[in-house]
């Protein structure tokens, strides 16, 4: 897993009956020493703060770019559980960082099924 640069992209656009408002683009780019996926892991029904295997055993402590999706309503903890709240995933939707410092990501899943979460991460 070499030193390099990861390039996150991100993009947005509206579009309703008045037409397209946007995109708006975003391009970061972040230096980082490991990176690793991307992954697509399950996750049973019942699971809580599961963390994000790569976090301590793939020579990365520190993510500074994140991509993570899911195929089920899933929340998902940035940061310490007992110091931060979940955020929502909504099936097949996404989460996008980059520029961030997290040392813990952990996922719970209470949807009723078994999630597919594939997320991509970068860091030191």
């Amino acid at each position: 897993m070499p030193n390099g640069v990861s390039a996150v992209k991100a993009e947005i656009a509206l579009r309703d009956r008045y037409g397209t408002i946007g995109p708006l683009r975003v391009s970061h780019n972040i230096a980082q020493t490991e990176w690793v996926g991307p992954f697509t892991t399950q996750v049973t029904t019942g699971t809580t703060e599961q963390s994000l295997l790569a976090l301590g055993t793939q020579g990365l402590t520190t993510i500074t770019a994140l991509f993570l999706t899911s195929d089920q309503n899933i929340s998902v903890t940035y940061g310490t559980a007992a110091s931060n709240a979940p955020v929502d995933l909504n099936a097949n939707g996404v989460h996008c960082m980059s520029g961030t410092s997290l040392t813990a990501v952990a996922i719970s899943n209470s949807s009723g099924n078994t999630a597919l979460i594939t997320y991509f991460i970068c860091g030191s």
